[in-house]
C-alpha cells in the first residue's frame, strides 16, 4: 500500500517532458522507495471562455486546493487517506496559476492532488 514517503518519492521522480511545468512519471527512472503509481492531476481552463467572476471563482478554488486544502484528515475539505500534501514548489506553482487566472487570460497549468490508490483510501476511511 502507498504511504506518504513512497508517494513523495514517486512525485520526486517525476519530471517535465513535452509540456514545461507539467510533471509526468518516468517509468525508466529508478526511484528507490517510490510508490510506482504516484500521479498528479492538473486542472486547466480556457480563460477566454470565462467571465471575470468565473475566473475569480476558479482561481479561489485552485488557491484553496494549494493552501488550506492541503491538510490531511477526514473532515470536509481535508486530504483523505491516499493523498499527500503538495510539495512547496507545486503549491507555489498553483498559487501563481490562481493569481494569473484571477488577473488575466494567460494560459497557465494549475496543480491539484489526486488519490493514488482508491482501494487503500476506501479501506483506510472505512476502518476508522
Amino acid at each position: 500500500l502507498p504511504d506518504a514517503a513512497g508517494l513523495k518519492a514517486g512525485l520526486a521522480a517525476e519530471a517535465p517532458r513535452a509540456v514545461p511545468d507539467f510533471l509526468e512519471p518516468d517509468p525508466i527512472k529508478a526511484a528507490p522507495g517510490a510508490y510506482p503509481l504516484t500521479a498528479l492531476t492538473y486542472a486547466a481552463v480556457a480563460p477566454a471562455s470565462l467571465d471575470a467572476k468565473a475566473r475569480s471563482e476558479y482561481a479561489a478554488f485552485i488557491a484553496y486546493g494549494a493552501g488550506a486544502g492541503q491538510s490531511p484528515g477526514l473532515l470536509f475539505g481535508d486530504l483523505p487517506p491516499g493523498y499527500v500534501p503538495l510539495p512547496d514548489n507545486l503549491k507555489a506553482q498553483s498559487v501563481a496559476a490562481a493569481a494569473a487566472r484571477s488577473a488575466s487570460a494567460i494560459r497557465t497549468i494549475s496543480v491539484c492532488p489526486v488519490p493514488v490508490d482508491v482501494r487503500s483510501a476506501s479501506a483506510s476511511a472505512s476502518s476508522r
